[in-house]
């Protein structure tokens, strides 16, 4: 069972976001610590505008990485219980949290284009350095709408899986994240 084409370009969209995005915004927050931390330490001459920078940049953080961590099943989850299941209903399991998942990202992403574009018109700015919210609130919004359709692509591809066990033509050890060896999985 392969992978579709659409899915294909979703997860490959989201792992370019996550990994150069992330990496990106890393460094950059990196090197606004390690500023802050010498002009402080060194020169006796703190910044007023590093804690509050860096604070936005792990918010950016956040958001340009949640859906590559979902698709590299990075997430923290347990799963003691759905593993003494068979794998058609871990299967379906993970199809509905998965659903859940794109509903409530969905609902999440509305509500910060909301927020985002109130900010936007009204010019809402931080307290500290006057840095404009709306930017950083669409970053957050693309964010949330990228881990939604990435919610969505899982709850297909579980669902396929489903569906494939179910008629039995899935081995019973195949995982649809990650084989043994760490490899993604193709189905």
């Amino acid at each position: 069972m392969k992978p579709d084409p659409i899915s294909e370009v979703i997860e490959r969209f989201s792992n370019t976001v996550g990994k150069y995005g992330g990496a990106a915004v890393l460094t950059i927050l990196i090197g606004v610590m390690t500023y802050e931390v010498i002009a402080r330490h060194l020169f006796n001459s703190p910044t007023r505008w590093a804690l509050e920078y860096s604070a936005f940049l792990q918010v950016i953080l956040v958001a340009v990485t949640a859906s590559y961590i979902l698709n590299e099943d990075g997430h923290v989850h347990i799963d003691l219980l759905t593993e003494m299941m068979p794998k058609v209903w871990q299967h379906r399991l993970h199809a509905v949290g998965a659903a859940l998942g794109a509903l409530f990202c969905v609902f999440l992403a509305a509500q910060m284009w909301t927020a985002a574009a109130w900010a936007w018109k009204v010019n809402t700015a931080s307290d500290t350095m006057g840095v404009p919210i709306a930017p950083i609130q669409f970053v957050l919004f693309g964010g949330l709408a990228l881990l939604a359709v990435q919610f969505a692509v899982r709850c297909i591809k579980f669902s396929r899986l489903a569906a494939a066990a179910r008629s039995g033509h899935v081995r019973d050890d195949e995982s649809p994240t990650r084989t043994a060896q760490g490899a993604p999985f193709d189905g």
